[in-house]
């Protein structure tokens, strides 16, 4: 059997640590811009995708109501689009 002396005493301690107190990363060297823009290169937004509409042709966002003429895929009109 464990007694709390030594060893076990320790552990029961550092398992014991509220949340507050442990500490994060600590760097031991600072990043230059260039390695910290390097890495990001790859951080970028997708393009925009874009689709056909099946009522008019014009170009739309897929899966979203044509703003040309206010259908959701073939048969469904959701806006009434005014024509100028």
């Amino acid at each position: 059997m464990l007694t709390q002396t030594g060893k076990s005493a320790i552990l029961i301690e550092l398992i014991s640590i509220p949340e507050e107190v442990i500490m994060g990363a600590c760097p031991k060297n600072r990043i230059s811009k260039l390695r910290g823009r390097k890495r990001r290169t790859h951080y970028k937004a997708a393009p925009v995708a874009l689709a056909k509409c099946a009522q008019c042709f014009e170009s739309k966002r897929p899966h979203h109501v044509c703003p040309a003429c206010g259908y959701y895929g073939k048969k469904v009109k959701v806006l009434d689009v005014e024509k100028d």
